[in-house]
């Protein structure tokens, strides 16, 4: 779905100038007829990050946040935290201010009705300011078909999973949405969010949890890197491991 959210960006420029554009790893950069052409090709990769029982993040406490389970109550103060999340980063960069939240809600509603798979609800946690109740962050969990390293992973069921695929843990946990307001992020909120979802995965019985990130967006690279994931193969890769 944020896939059609992307759109093909015209500039007309020199040759010169075209040479000198800073590049996005998100968009395919050409040339011809006096324009510079930027085509979307997204690209995401995927990691997992797995524990055993005496080896999971460590949680701890942060100076003047509240760390909770999602509460219905709170989707509906997602959008704004979501767009100042990601404003910066494609494709919500590129959008008008109405458009950006329109994504961001056809985003969530996708995952609040399950669209991603189902809510994991014991895992979603939200991040709350101590002083004035302000969300500060928030983590979403879904349950996708666990698939094999190196397969594509769309997240998408092949059949609808039944009532009991979390307590009967069908698939796989994916970590589907994390994020921070800005005036807040690399303070170690994120961090924390994970910890306290994957204490609650594993007193589900889990063991791992996958994530999906897009090439370009270095923060997210960085902080799954800093977080203990691991790196798969890309389904389209040609290396033999």
């Amino acid at each position: 779905m944020l896939d059609d959210w992307y759109s093909v960006i015209r500039l007309p420029l020199s040759s010169t100038q075209f040479q000198q554009l800073p590049r996005n790893a998100v968009y395919l950069y050409e040339y011809f007829d006096g324009q510079a052409h930027l085509t979307p090709r997204p690209k995401t990769f995927n990691a997992l990050l797995a524990w055993s029982k005496g080896n999971l993040p460590i949680a701890k406490e942060l100076s003047g946040v509240l760390f909770r389970p999602l509460r219905e109550e709170d989707w509906a103060s997602l959008p704004d935290l979501f767009v100042d999340a990601f404003a910066g980063m494609q494709p919500f960069a590129s959008l008008s201010v109405d458009d950006r939240r329109r994504c961001a809600l056809e985003c969530l509603d996708q995952t609040h009705n399950g669209g991603d798979g189902p809510i994991i609800a014991d895992s979603c946690i939200v991040a709350q300011s101590e002083d004035d109740n302000d969300l500060l962050g928030a983590m979403l969990v879904s349950l996708i078909p666990r698939r094999s390293e190196g397969q594509w992973w769309n997240g998408l069921w092949d059949e609808p999973p039944p009532s009991d695929a979390i307590s009967t843990r069908m698939g796989r946990p994916h970590l589907t949405w994390v994020f921070v307001g800005p005036a807040h992020a690399s303070c170690g909120i994120g961090s924390q969010l994970l910890a306290r979802a994957v204490a609650a995965l594993d007193k589900l019985g889990y063991t791992d949890i996958a994530s999906t990130f897009l090439v370009g967006n270095d923060p997210s690279v960085m902080w799954h890197w800093r977080n203990g994931f691991r790196l798969l193969r890309h389904a389209a890769s040609c290396r033999i491991e």
